[in-house]
């Protein structure tokens, strides 16, 4: 029996060998002598870590399995052989090693070779022979990775293939291609659809639906035939942001940004080349942004008096109280004035969170109705009729009625006593706890007396 060990274990392997067979083995060790090249093929089989090793014992008492686990407990490697057959072992271990030599050689020269047909520019000086290598690899790893999707029969690959109805007939015309450039017979069989299979979705994007698509696939990708929210997130996500992030000055460093990543050069390595595939949603972006500014009229926290003076006048010296002009509407956004006095922050904030808390219940509706389009279309009624119609009366019951209050308070008129303006949070705690009964006495209900 012979192998390699590592230096570190070798005094332990003789010990060992030694007290477990009671002296009846001999163990034998010799530096290793290995050509460079194999050295490289193994990075942890190194001429400083590992030894060669044999022993020698007699089988006829039965010694041999104390041997193995012994040298098992090792990691070693391990070759086994007998006395009669050792040199003929030795002799198909030499034949072996040079057929390898002889395919190693054979392989790096086609790859030599494949690389001098596949860089056409190969005696030009402005070309990277580590990018031409690092092509290669990648061509070749995609390769072997859809090989690997296939399954072997014997000398067969099968493989379940989906195509687009729309690419039907380019399948198999580049099917037939490549039958007759490799001379390679590829057998198509057409499947009829069953309960065993399981659709993939096909979305048919562009570049400017990828990034919005590319934001419902970390969540889950719809199913086949179902109606993709991907083309609403496109918009929605970008308005939201907006919505979150409206600011004249910072939106419009995003539109900068995105007007350049949209009409700025392409060239390979590029800032606009890297950042291309999100070029139009970093333009909504910018662009929501900076209309949701200009709809707060905030810029950088302060007011701008774009479209008209304030509606406010503002107080004199020893007051602190401005004075609403009589039939007065600012004509877009918020007044700018509001930036001005001491409960900007509360004023401010408030209004931003019940646009934000109107516009989220209306995409977390449309949510839920494409769900229920989505059952409908597949027939699933039990899932229609317990599970979305539930959802959305519960949904429209708590937090519709919730956006009801807001338009409510906005329309109704408490310049006379701010005091008695329900507080909304207020009042969906009340629903709950009070019974609707309003829990501050002097606030005025929303609904009745």
């Amino acid at each position: 029996m012979g192998g390699t060990v590592k230096q570190t274990d070798l005094q332990t392997l003789k010990k060992l060998i030694f007290r477990g067979t009671l002296g009846r083995a001999l163990v034998h060790t010799f530096d290793l002598n290995l050509d460079i090249s194999d050295v490289l093929s193994n990075k942890s089989f190194t001429f400083d870590t590992m030894e060669g090793y044999i022993i020698i014992y007699d089988d006829s008492t039965n010694i041999g399995r104390s041997v193995m686990r012994i040298c098992n407990s090792f990691q070693c490697d391990l070759y086994e052989t007998s006395l009669y057959s050792c040199l003929q072992d030795l002799k198909e271990a030499r034949e072996q090693k040079n057929r390898i030599r002889e395919l190693l050689a054979q392989s790096r020269a086609q790859f030599v070779n494949y690389l001098n047909h596949y860089n056409p520019l190969k005696d030009t000086d402005d070309v990277s022979l580590v990018m031409v290598y690092k092509q290669f690899l990648k061509k070749d790893r995609i390769i072997f990775s859809t090989l690997n999707m296939f399954k072997s029969c014997k000398t067969l690959l099968v493989g379940l293939v989906w195509v687009p109805s729309k690419y039907r007939e380019k399948f198999f015309e580049k099917r037939e291609e490549i039958s007759r450039n490799c001379g390679i017979n590829i057998h198509t069989v057409e499947r009829e659809v069953d309960a065993e299979l399981t659709i993939p979705t096909y979305f048919r994007e562009c570049d400017f639906t990828i990034v919005g698509q590319m934001v419902v696939d970390q969540y889950e990708v719809p199913a086949y035939k179902e109606i993709n929210p991907g083309l609403f997130t496109t918009i929605t996500f970008p308005f939201l942001f907006g919505v979150m992030f409206g600011d004249v000055f910072s939106g419009s460093l995003l539109l900068i940004a995105g007007l350049y990543a949209n009409l700025a050069a392409r060239t390979p390595g590029s800032l606009a080349s890297q950042i291309a595939p999100g070029r139009y949603f970093l333009l909504l972006m910018g662009f929501f942004s900076v209309f949701c500014g200009v709809i707060y009229n905030d810029f950088t926290s302060v007011g701008m008096y774009l479209f008209a003076d304030s509606c406010y006048e503002l107080p004199h010296i020893g007051h602190k109280l401005a004075t609403l002009k009589p039939d007065c509407v600012y004509p877009v956004g918020i007044d700018p004035t509001w930036y001005m006095a001491q409960n900007e922050i509360l004023f401010v904030n408030s209004v931003k969170m019940k646009i934000a808390l109107i516009l989220g219940v209306l995409q977390m509706t449309l949510g839920i109705v494409l769900k229920g389009c989505n059952e409908a279309y597949k027939g699933h009624w039990i899932e229609f009729v317990f599970e979305f119609i539930p959802q959305l009366v519960l949904f429209m019951c708590l937090f519709g009625f919730m956006d009801l209050m807001i338009f409510l308070k906005w329309t109704t008129d408490y310049s006379d006593d701010t005091s008695r303006a329900p507080a909304i949070i207020n009042a969906m705690l009340n629903m709950a706890m009070n019974g609707g009964e309003p829990s501050n006495p002097h606030e005025t209900p929303l609904f009745g007396d």
